[in-house]
């Protein structure tokens, strides 16, 4: 035998030295009072490793090519294909649970942070609680809060999660600007159906006792001036549309899309959705969501999203405005002028945006095709893993208990 083979290639399952004969033979490793130098391991009878008496472990390192005394070489540990495919299941998974953790503290933190300096803000305030002073102060108040408590909870998970800033908050398109506009359409008209879902699941629950409640801030009476128009088109339909969707499709949809466009739609929409903290809104803000996303993954780019959200929101102003200037309804009608917007406005947007959709799914190709990293385990166990972290979890609770004092309080 190749004594320098025996010592060089790693492979080798044994050190092989010369007896006084001059012949090869294994040296073997004493433990205690056993030796095994008068035995064959195990993992020469069957080429396999087999953890025994023999004192032989994987990874236990190799002899040095000069080295004396009692040494071997550890043999190489070889999972089978079986262990494999299950050490692979487990770190996928463990991978997934590690982001729902990180965004899970990530909002955990947000919240606490637009908690703590609203609080701060109110206390340094005073101010009868009624009027269209309040009423504005309120909601630049609320939209401060917003803007800087979910930039801060976006920035801090894109940090913890070794992301680049550049490769997750993303403003360069992927497609036309033709399709970009198209796309922007269809949401604005999904955006309507999202609601008549929600009223139908609000509805249901009427018949278990949970009433719908309204959330909103009571003001009392307020005077529509332009200074107040243009507080709550900022407030309700700007700031909104650029912090949410910097949280939510920006850090959160961007930290999860290379497991998968779907399940990052999916989780980003749930998220958004219980952070509303209302039985009301959560429904339809994670059906919202849902558009949001994949308006995000479809264009490649923030922008798009932030105009749609900001698109809704400002319908919603604008016909609270109407409401409020003319509340009387129209002469020989039931509706006021708002009702009769939405029965105008809706109809044609939903058969312009039906005629684009049918459009871009006959020039598109990839339109409704999300990408599916090739992965062991499947979209279910990915929610699973994801929802069951600890941070997710303790973000679960905390609305939890808001949704319900929401509902019992207002």
């Amino acid at each position: 035998m190749n004594e320098n083979n025996a010592f060089t290639q790693r492979n080798a399952a044994l050190r092989y030295s010369q007896n006084q004969n001059g012949e090869a033979e294994p040296v073997y490793r004493e433990f205690g009072n056993t030796s095994c130098q008068n035995q064959q391991p195990a993992f020469l009878a069957n080429n396999t490793y087999h953890d025994n008496n023999y004192g032989y472990q994987p990874n236990a390192g190799y002899a040095s090519e000069y080295g004396q005394g009692n040494s071997y070489y550890a043999p190489p540990y070889v999972p089978s294909p079986e262990e494999k495919r299950r050490r692979q299941i487990k770190y996928e998974k463990k991978l997934v649970r590690r982001l729902g953790n990180r965004s899970g503290w990530a909002i955990v933190i947000t919240i606490a942070l637009m908690e703590l300096i609203a609080t701060g803000i109110m206390f340094f305030y005073n101010a009868s609680p009624s009027g269209t002073e309040y009423s504005c102060f309120l909601e630049l108040a609320n939209a401060v809060v917003s803007f800087i408590g979910m930039f801060c909870g976006g920035v801090f998970l894109i940090l913890i999660s070794d992301r680049k800033m550049r490769e997750v908050i993303t403003f360069s398109r992927k497609n036309s600007r033709k399709r970009c506009a198209a796309m922007l359409f269809i949401g604005l008209s999904a955006i309507p159906l999202c609601n008549y879902f929600t009223q139908i699941i609000s509805d249901n629950l009427s018949f278990i006792g949970i009433q719908q409640k309204s959330y909103g801030i009571q003001t009392g009476n307020v005077e529509i001036t332009f200074f107040y128009v243009a507080v709550e088109i900022l407030c309700t339909a700007v700031v909104p549309a650029i912090s949410e969707e910097f949280l939510f499709r920006g850090a959160i949809l961007g930290v999860l899309k290379p497991y998968g466009e779907g399940f990052a739609i999916a989780m980003s929409a749930l998220l958004f959705g219980l952070v509303h903290g209302n039985l009301t809104q959560i429904p339809f803000a994670v059906l919202g969501g849902i558009f949001f996303g994949y308006v995000r993954v479809y264009t490649g780019s923030l922008i798009f999203p932030m105009i749609l959200h900001a698109a809704n929101n400002l319908l919603s102003v604008v016909l609270d405005i109407i409401n409020l200037a003319c509340p009387q309804t129209v002469s020989g009608t039931n509706y006021n002028i708002s009702d009769i917007v939405i029965n105008v406005y809706y109809p044609i947007l939903l058969i312009f945006s039906f005629v684009l959709l049918v459009l871009l799914a006959k020039r598109d190709s990839s339109f409704c095709r999300l990408e599916r990293p090739k992965s062991l385990i499947s979209e279910k166990q990915k929610a699973i893993s994801y929802i069951a972290s600890p941070g997710f979890i303790v973000f679960f609770c905390m609305i939890i208990i808001e949704t319900i004092a929401n509902y019992f309080l207002s």
